[in-house]
């Protein structure tokens, strides 16, 4: 839904290698969207340029690489939804990828929208104080492995 419906969105993900493969599937035959993924060696006017040649668009960073998005939008981002996929890497990492962590932590609210979303289940201490968290709607869905999937989101400007 967030590469190919019509809302704008940025998508974090923890590993360059996910931006590359996502860019990989489009466009395709459902979908005519550009995706540009932003990792190391991409700047904010390759952004910037990116957003000129689009309608809609679509980017997919690195968690380490979300700062220079924001820059590229002149630290507005208050029209785009966040996906922040793979968010178990929020809590699993932290203590080695502090920096790429922060980098989502502290950017995540100025968004229009944002989703933090995984299909690796989460440690029962994880899933407790995420439930317990106000204002937000959690939702564990189960799926035909069993596994759990997380989708945690938040409208900010409904």
């Amino acid at each position: 839904m967030a590469i190919e419906g019509d809302q704008p969105y940025v998508i974090a993900v923890p590993f360059g290698s996910l931006t590359i493969n996502k860019v990989s599937q489009y466009p395709n035959e459902r979908c005519s969207y550009s995706l540009l993924a932003v990792m190391e060696g991409v700047t904010p006017d390759d952004i910037r340029e990116y957003l000129k040649a689009v309608e809609i668009p679509k980017i997919i960073t690195t968690y380490d690489s979300l700062p220079k998005v924001i820059e590229a939008f002149e630290g507005d981002v208050s029209q785009i939804n966040l996906l922040v996929d793979e968010c178990h890497i929020l809590f699993t990492q932290y203590s080695f990828r502090k920096p790429a962590i922060q980098n989502v932590l502290q950017s995540y609210r100025d968004f229009k929208s944002f989703t933090f979303m995984t299909a690796t289940p989460l440690e029962d201490l994880f899933l407790s104080t995420l439930e317990k968290t106000p204002d937000y709607q959690f939702i564990n869905l189960p799926t035909y492995q069993k596994r759990g999937v997380l989708y945690f989101d938040k409208s900010v400007n409904p």
